[in-house]
C-alpha cells in the first residue's frame, strides 16, 4: 500500500507472504534500504536454521534483531540501510541479543547510532533510535568519502525537537539539518563538501568512536551505555576511573554537566530494576513489624513468669 501511494512499481511476488516464514526475495540485494519494522514484535515466525541469522538466532519473544539481520542480509556489497527501531535495541541483553549486537559492531557493519527524543510518534510516547548500516566504509574511489573503517558515530538527539502539543513532538527542519549534517560530514559525502561541512566531535551531541575504543571499554553489548560514555567524555570527563560507576565523574564534573531529564525508556528500566527491591523491602518491613509485636508481647510475660517457654508457641500464634 505504501508503494502504491507513492506510485512505485515493484515485484512484490505473486502472493502475500510473511518475510520471516517465507522470504519471497531470497536473492535480492539492495543499494539502499529504509525500514520502520514493528517494535518488539513477540509473535513472529522464527526458524533457528534461517541463513539470515549469521550473527546469532534472535529470541522467540522479540523480533528486533531478526529485522536487523534480515535487513543486513539484503544489502549489496556497498549497500547502506537506515532502520527505525525501539530504543531498547541499543541495550537489551536477553536471550543472546547482546551477542548479536556485539557481532554487528565487530563486523564493522554499524555506521551510526542516533538516539531520538520521546513522543515523535502519535501512537506511542516511547523514544526510538536509528540504526545506520554501511557495508563499505572505504572512500569508494571517485566518491572521495572519508575512510571510516573501524569507526562508528554516536549522535544524541534526545533533547531535540519541538512539542506541537502536550503529546506530540516534531523535529524541526533545523534539527533534521543538524543531525543529517553531522552524519554526512562524518561520511564526507559530496553534499557535505559542497556545503563546506567538516566533521568534529561536539560535546553532548556527537562522538566518533573506534571499534578498538568500544572493545577496550567492553561495552559493545550496550550501545546506549556507549553513547552515554562518549557523550560524558566529550563534556570533559577524561579521567577514567575503573572503580567509578560513571567513568571520570566527580562532584566538580557533575556540577559542570547540563541537567537532563531521563527519557521514558530509562525510567522504565529503572523501575524494572528497583521494583523487586521495593517489594522485598515491603515484605521485610512487614516481617519486622510482626517480630516487634512478638517481642513486645512475649518478652514481658516470659520475664514475669506469666508464660513459660513451653507456652510461648501459643502466644506466637496469637500475635501472628
Amino acid at each position: 500500500m505504501n508503494l502504491a501511494i507513492h506510485d512505485i512499481t515493484e515485484d512484490l511476488s505473486k502472493r502475500w507472504a510473511d518475510t520471516f516464514y517465507e522470504d519471497k526475495h531470497p536473492d535480492v540485494k539492495g543499494h539502499f534500504i529504509l525500514a520502520n519494522p514493528p517494535f518488539n514484535m513477540s509473535d513472529w515466525a522464527r526458524r533457528t536454521d534461517d541463513p539470515r541469522w549469521r550473527d546469532g538466532t534472535p529470541p522467540a519473544g522479540n523480533a528486533n534483531f531478526a529485522w536487523l539481520q534480515h535487513i543486513v542480509s539484503k544489502l549489496g556489497s556497498r549497500g547502506a540501510a537506515g532502520v527505525v527501531l525501539a530504543n531498547g535495541s541499543m541495550s537489551s541483553r536477553q536471550s543472546g541479543e547482546g551477542e548479536i549486537r556485539a557481532a554487528l559492531v565487530e563486523a564493522d557493519l554499524v555506521a551510526c547510532m542516533i538516539a531520538l527524543p520521546p513522543q515523535l510518534f502519535r501512537t506511542t510516547q516511547i523514544p526510538a533510535c536509528l540504526w545506520f548500516f554501511n557495508k563499505d566504509k572505504t572512500p569508494q574511489g571517485a566518491k572521495r568519502l572519508v575512510d571510516r573503517r573501524g569507526e562508528m558515530l554516536f549522535i544524541d538527539a534526545r533533547n531535540m525537537g519541538t512539542m506541537l502539543d502536550r503529546t506530540e513532538r516534531i523535529l524541526t527542519p533545523e534539527d533534521i539539518a543538524k543531525i543529517a549534517g553531522a552524519y554526512h560530514a562524518w561520511l564526507g559525502t559530496p553534499s557535505s563538501r559542497d556545503a563546506g561541512l567538516t566533521y568534529k566531535d561536539v560535546p553532548g551531541f556527537c562522538y566518533s568512536a573506534t571499534t578498538e575504543e568500544i572493545r577496550k571499554h567492553e561495552q559493545a553489548r550496550s550501545l546506549r551505555r556507549l553513547r552515554r560514555f562518549f557523550m560524558l567524555r566529550g563534556l570533559g570527563l577524561r579521567t577514567m576511573n575503573s572503580d567509578s560507576a560513571v567513568p571520570g565523574l566527580n562532584r566538580s564534573n557533575a556540577l559542570a554537566l547540563p541537567a537532563r531529564l531521563p527519557d521514558e525508556d530509562d525510567i522504565r528500566i529503572f523501575h524494572e530494576e528497583v521494583r523487586p527491591l521495593f517489594t522485598l523491602r515491603q515484605a521485610l518491613s512487614a516481617d519486622s513489624v510482626t517480630l516487634t509485636e512478638l517481642r513486645d508481647t512475649l518478652l514481658p510475660k516470659l520475664m514475669s513468669g506469666e508464660v513459660r517457654v513451653r507456652d510461648a508457641e501459643k502466644v506466637v500464634e496469637e500475635v501472628t
